[in-house]
């Protein structure tokens, strides 16, 4: 058994702080809307156009979510009604600037 020093508790406590807010940190989730918007703005970058194609967006929401078709039209339904996209119709989706539409993440919403 070791030698207890009054510095023992003080560099212990704050030991168990770093490891509460690393597990703060971890446990917090992000909602669905910013992970549906993640995944769409990685179809963004790997297009040149500004519009993303409904078969991309397809392939891809339902592919991530397992989700059928009809419920990724109600997904990006609810998106364009709380303002985070554009549906084009016949053509694909715009995905609206984030000043604009309120999306940060944990990164974001400290600056």
């Amino acid at each position: 058994m070791g030698k207890t020093t009054p510095e023992t508790p003080k560099r212990n406590k704050e030991k168990g702080a770093f490891i509460m807010a690393q597990r703060t940190i971890k446990t917090a989730k992000p909602s669905l809307n910013n992970i549906l918007l993640e995944r769409l703005e990685e179809l963004k970058e790997s297009t040149n156009s500004e519009i993303i194609k409904f078969p991309s967006v397809f392939m891809k929401l339902c592919r991530n979510f397992s989700i059928t078709k009809d419920e990724c039209w109600s997904v990006l339904f609810s998106l364009r009604d709380s303002g985070f996209i554009e549906i084009v119709p016949y053509h694909g989706i715009i995905i609206k600037n984030k000043e604009n539409k309120g999306f940060m993440r944990g990164s974001e919403k400290n600056n």
